[in-house]
């Protein structure tokens, strides 16, 4: 839960915004309340193509992706731990959105 509650003060335009954390003491689940994105997962995109994404798009995601890994280990000292297409997804324009920080930790900078 602690680092949840570190993912919810990262504000970058390139890592999912986390608005709300519910952890009901009846519901076995934590409930994560994040921005919504509707392009789905680099991985979903890898899996739909069989020509191959192009170099333009994977430059422009990778630029993307390392900026917000910068960010986090820069200004926020926390170490995302799980980087892989399925936990990078897709806005509505096209950007890349770093999600999937369960694994995260943070650490003294």
């Amino acid at each position: 839960m602690r680092e949840y509650n570190s993912h919810k003060k990262l504000n970058h335009p390139f890592i999912v915004k986390l608005h709300e954390i519910i952890d009901d003491p009846n519901d076995p689940q934590l409930h994560l309340v994040m921005d919504f994105l509707s392009g789905g997962t680099v991985g979903d995109q890898l899996a739909k193509t069989h020509s191959g994404l192009s170099d333009e798009a994977l430059g422009k995601w990778a630029h993307q992706i390392v900026q917000a890994v910068l960010y986090c280990h820069n200004d926020a000292n926390i170490c995302h731990r799980d980087l892989k297409a399925d936990n990078i997804m897709l806005n509505g324009k096209g950007d890349a959105i770093l999600c999937g920080f369960g694994a995260s930790e943070t650490f003294k900078g």
